[in-house]
């Protein structure tokens, strides 16, 4: 609904925050009086995640040393995916639709790298 208009994460929580609607640890602990504090991280995190659109991801991750424990995080292409386990929370067309306009702005093609003459050796970008 927000995402279609071209509101940002943040704009997306203020509004959420305005009609009173709860976060989903509010829903899941069953809160009596929800606070609805939405925060543009909490929002990101339902925009990208696959499990908010109905399905279920296996293998993130794997411990690569069970001495250390040191947990390694699996590309997306390899995860295991199980489509339409659940209800969804977003539908698919906004899903997609969130998913394009995320990752047009994550483009790191996109990020403008400034080299300082003065400062040889050094990078700041």
């Amino acid at each position: 609904m927000y995402t279609k208009q071209g509101l940002g994460k943040n704009d997306i929580a203020a509004n959420l925050f305005e009609a009173k609607i709860p976060i989903p640890s509010e829903y899941k602990n069953k809160v009596e009086k929800p606070q609805c504090k939405w925060r543009g991280e909490v929002v990101t995190k339902i925009l990208t995640r696959l499990e908010y659109a109905g399905h279920t991801v296996h293998r993130y991750s794997y411990v690569a040393c069970h001495k250390s424990g040191r947990r390694m995080y699996l590309p997306p292409e390899e995860r295991q995916i199980t489509y339409n386990t659940h209800e969804a929370i977003i539908d698919p067309r906004t899903f997609e639709a969130a998913q394009s306009l995320h990752n047009k702005r994550r483009d790191p093609l996109l990020k403008i790298q400034t080299i300082y003459p003065y400062t040889p050796g050094f990078f700041f970008g």
